[in-house]
C-alpha cells in the first residue's frame, strides 16, 4: 500500500509539462521543415506532394490529409508505424502540422519512379517477375496482419513500384487495428 502512494518525479532533463501540468499526448513536426516541390497524386481524401526536408536535404513524400480529424491521422500513422521496417511497406517518418491552417501531413518515404502496380500490370511481364511481385505482396500482407492490422484497401492503385522493381504497399487510410 505504501508503495502505491509514492509519486515519481520527472527527470530534470525531461521536457517541461504544458497545459496545466499535463504532458502533450502527441508531438507533431512542423510543415515549415519541408519545402514542397510538386504534386505527385490526388485522391479523395488527400494530396501527395514531393518535398525536401530542409534539415537533412532528403526527398520525402507528404500526404496532405484534407479535413481529417486527429483520430483519423493517428490511426493511419499508427498503422504505418506498426509495420515499420518492412521492405515492401511504405515507411513513415513523421506527422507534421501546419500551425496556421491546422492541416496534417504524413511524412513518408519517396518511392523513386513512383508508378502504381495498376500502371505496371498492363506491360508484358515475365512469369518469374509476376511470381516475385506476388511473393513480395504476400510477405507485406503477412507483416501487416502480424502487426494486428487489416489494410482493407489493398489494390493495384495502392501498391507503388520503384524504378528498380521494388513494391511498396501504401495508403493505410482505411486500415484498422
Amino acid at each position: 500500500m505504501a508503495a502505491a502512494a509514492i509519486r515519481k518525479r520527472p527527470a530534470p532533463d525531461q521536457d517541461p509539462r504544458v497545459h496545466g501540468g499535463k504532458k502533450p499526448r502527441y508531438v507533431f513536426g512542423s510543415i515549415g521543415d519541408y519545402e514542397k516541390m510538386e504534386v505527385l497524386g490526388d485522391g479523395a481524401y488527400g494530396v501527395v506532394i514531393k518535398a525536401r526536408d530542409r534539415r537533412t536535404g532528403k526527398k520525402v513524400a507528404l500526404k496532405w490529409l484534407r479535413g481529417c480529424d486527429l483520430r483519423t491521422i493517428t490511426l493511419e500513422a499508427g498503422c504505418l508505424a506498426a509495420c515499420r521496417g518492412h521492405p515492401s511497406i511504405i515507411e513513415i517518418f513523421d506527422v507534421a502540422t501546419d500551425a496556421e491552417t491546422g492541416d496534417f501531413f504524413l511524412v513518408m518515404e519517396l518511392v523513386d519512379g513512383g508508378r502504381t502496380l495498376r500502371e505496371e500490370i498492363w506491360k508484358p511481364m515475365d512469369e518469374d517477375v509476376a511470381r516475385r511481385m506476388m511473393r513480395l505482396l504476400l510477405d507485406a500482407a503477412k507483416k501487416i496482419h502480424g502487426a494486428g492490422i487489416v489494410h482493407r484497401d489493398i489494390k493495384p492503385e495502392n501498391v507503388l513500384v520503384s524504378m528498380f522493381g521494388a513494391l511498396k504497399v501504401c495508403d493505410f487510410g482505411s486500415a484498422t487495428r
